[in-house]
């Protein structure tokens, strides 16, 4: 029996840390959901409809703007193998620009929305919740939020083969 090579075994170390990192993201978003389900249920069935709509509303429109940014990764991997510096930094700024100019309708699509469930003749009270949550989310998009700069950086970090510094940061900003 031939054991894996040096070189197979560094990928799958390098592989496996990336892997690491975003399953624990992973785990750390689908617990953030779980927490805010449990919160809503103590409020009242309508409260919880409401929310898990708003969350419906606000997770197509996130992932969405989130796909654009994670474009980054494979780009800033291919500038990286090629030991093209300047390539990663454009490719770094532009995941910055795009995650900006995606930011901004989301959130305003994620307002209005919140507004017009809150505040619409007839509205349930299912809708009202619905409408003060996608309020409420919509500010984690907002262009001047660190959702999208730090998806980018996280993205760009990523492609280098460093994934270990994007998920620092967050990990160290948690209270104990």
């Amino acid at each position: 029996m031939q054991f894996p090579s040096k070189a197979w075994r560094t990928e799958a170390r390098v592989l496996g840390s990336t892997a690491a990192a975003v399953t624990a993201t992973m785990a750390a978003q689908l617990t953030i959901s779980f927490v805010e389900t449990l919160a809503a249920a103590r409020l009242g069935t309508p409260v919880l409809a409401g929310v898990t709509l708003a969350l419906s509303l606000y997770l197509l429109v996130f992932l969405f703007a989130l796909g654009l940014v994670t474009a980054i990764t494979p780009l800033a991997a291919q500038a990286h193998g090629r030991d093209d510096a300047e390539a990663v930094r454009a490719i770094g700024q532009q995941g910055l620009l795009v995650g900006l100019v995606a930011s901004t309708p989301a959130s305003l699509l994620l307002l209005a929305a919140g507004a017009w469930l809150a505040v619409r003749p007839g509205a349930t009270v299912e809708a009202v919740a619905a409408g003060h949550y996608l309020l409420g989310a919509a500010w984690g998009c907002l262009p001047g939020s660190a959702t999208f700069p730090c998806g980018v950086w996280r993205s760009r970090l990523g492609g280098c083969g460093s994934p270990r510094p994007s998920w620092r940061a967050p990990c160290r900003s948690m209270p104990s």
